[in-house]
């Protein structure tokens, strides 16, 4: 029986080879709680005079305050704190589970330069002008990612194996002629495989032809995910785990003048008590705002609970006057980064909640094949997609595993459409490998925009986002990471509007958008089988 796990789970195949190991961090709630009430009581009475809006009034803003605040720990997150970090602004993350709990530490693990919306779609939608920009900003994105990499040592087992996209259908002949023209257009390399020369290398009758990115990159992501928090952490961001962002609002008016941004979070499961006490500030019905006066955290002795241990319920003093909200605490910002995934609530932005539709996908991760069998079959490292509307993917692991995912429905799957489905279609490529045994099973969603490409912008209120990345996340995220604090710390919008302006948050039908999504998939699933049967005739 396979290890079952809900995405999320941090025991996937990933945790159990991962050379980056889980750091203890501390919540919202643990980290004020540390604080001297004093301090807590100066910060709290600057909140509550800057939301005041009465003109008479003179606000008085504390002394020490977080300049941006990322809500979100995947990997969209953390590559905005860190590209702000490096630009030298403070700033804080709010994470309501762990680093790389969500789909950023459970994909695939492909760094690929492109975007989930095909690039002659993107020309037919925006024109060559604008396509071009942002295919180079994916290839700028890709080089960055490994540089980060290299520069703060994350351990992630990258590796530069090219990728290979593979059709199982015949095709009109042209494809040679398009992706020439591709890469006239773009000044890639990518190279046409025939059947033959597929063939070769992947010992299978189901591939027609092919084609071959060589600059495509395969990592652990949970790794990732955890070196990127590293790495964010040495520049002096503080990452707080277990703490839901609930709201946000602005600090004064968008005819006065913003001043900012308060964020108001609770504490995710850990906690089931209000913020600390505020001594001094028990009438005032705003509770504290995190102050950023130190790139420490609050130090665990040798009697503290590590803050990931969920049985442990954590108390503090309440005075008897204490009118706070339960469990509430506040980040002061100047910027909000709304990082959130298909996890974002209506509560937090109903605007970008309506804009998404989750789709789940699923990986497998099969027991040891042994490498001699493993190569009988599949002679090169490179990583492998098809073109299918339920796309198939794979990469062969360093132990002689196979990590084989796939399958796109709006509707959650279980575990034995997993194992069932996608080892179908593991065999139906590889007939001899029908005795191999799955050893890990998962499943998530991801968050996809109508238009299927990612969201990079500033909404209304001032608040920005990066969000929608669909199936190319782990590059997705470095290309937004670097538009949103480029625009944060530089003021500059041109980056943004190249893709909000081609590509904004479009309202997706919500709910229905996911019912329509759903029948869409199973369209094209349909339309899947009418090609592989008429090639057959």
């Amino acid at each position: 029986t396979p290890q079952w796990l809900r995405w999320g789970a941090q025991e996937t195949y990933y945790a159990t080879v991962a050379q980056e190991q889980p750091v203890p961090r501390v919540s919202l709630f643990e980290y004020l709680n540390s604080k001297h009430s004093a301090v807590l009581a100066t910060v709290s009475e600057a909140v509550h005079s800057l939301r005041r809006t009465d003109t008479n009034n003179t606000a008085h803003p504390p002394t020490e305050v977080v300049d941006v605040c990322v809500v979100g720990a995947g990997a969209a997150g953390l590559c905005t704190a860190l590209a702000l970090s490096e630009k030298g602004l403070k700033v804080a993350v709010l994470e309501s589970e762990v680093v790389g709990w969500g789909s950023s530490g459970m994909n695939g693990g492909f760094l690929l330069p492109m975007f989930a919306l095909d690039v002659d779609e993107m020309v037919h939608g925006v024109g060559v002008a604008a396509t071009k920009r942002m295919m180079k900003e994916a290839y700028a994105a890709q080089e960055r990612t490994v540089a980060t990499i290299n520069k703060y040592g994350i351990l992630c087992d990258l590796t530069n194996t090219g990728i290979l996209t593979v059709s199982f259908f015949k095709g009109t002949g042209e494809e040679q002629a398009e992706i020439n023209e591709e890469n006239q257009m773009l000044g890639t390399n990518q190279v046409y495989l025939s059947k033959e020369q597929v063939q070769a290398d992947y010992k299978t009758k189901v591939y027609q032809h092919g084609t071959f990115e060589p600059v495509a990159y395969t990592l652990n992501p949970l790794s990732y995910m955890r070196g990127l928090a590293r790495a964010c952490e040495e520049k002096g961001v503080k990452i707080f785990e277990r703490t839901r962002a609930t709201r946000y609002e602005a600090l004064g008016t968008a005819t006065d003048g913003r001043e900012g941004y308060a964020v108001y979070t609770r504490p995710n499961g850990l906690m089931k008590t209000s913020c600390p006490t505020i001594q001094g500030a028990e009438k005032s019905q705003h509770p504290p705002a995190a102050t950023t006066s130190t790139n420490e955290m609050p130090a665990m002795n040798s009697n503290s609970t590590s803050p990931l241990e969920e049985t442990q319920t954590h108390t503090a003093t309440h005075s008897p006057r204490d009118t706070q909200p339960t469990g509430e605490c506040v980040v002061q910002a100047q910027h909000v980064v709304l990082c959130v995934g298909p996890h974002i609530k209506a509560e937090l932005n109903g605007q970008m909640n309506r804009a998404l539709v989750k789709n789940y996908t699923a990986i497998v991760v099969t027991k040891p094949i042994g490498q001699e069998r493993l190569r009988s079959l599949i002679k090169t490292d490179y990583a492998v997609c098809d073109t299918r509307c339920a796309l198939g993917y794979y990469r062969p692991l360093p132990d002689s595993r196979l990590l084989y995912g796939g399958l796109c429905s709006a509707i959650p799957f279980t575990k034995d459409d997993i194992v069932n489905a996608l080892t179908a279609d593991l065999v139906h490529v590889y007939p001899e490998l029908a005795d191999v045994e799955v050893d890990f099973a998962w499943t998530g969603p991801m968050a996809w925009a109508r238009h299927e490409m990612p969201l990079y912008g500033k909404l209304d209120d001032g608040v920005y986002y990066v969000n929608g990345l669909g199936g190319d996340g782990l590059n997705g995220s470095a290309v937004g990471g670097d538009i949103i604090a480029t625009a944060i710390a530089n003021g500059d919008d041109q980056r943004i509007a190249l893709f909000q302006d081609n590509y904004p948050v479009e309202y997706a039908y919500w709910p229905f958008g996911g019912i329509g999504t759903e029948l869409v998939f199973r369209y094209y699933r349909v339309m899947d089988a009418l090609t592989a049967w008429r090639d057959r005739l």
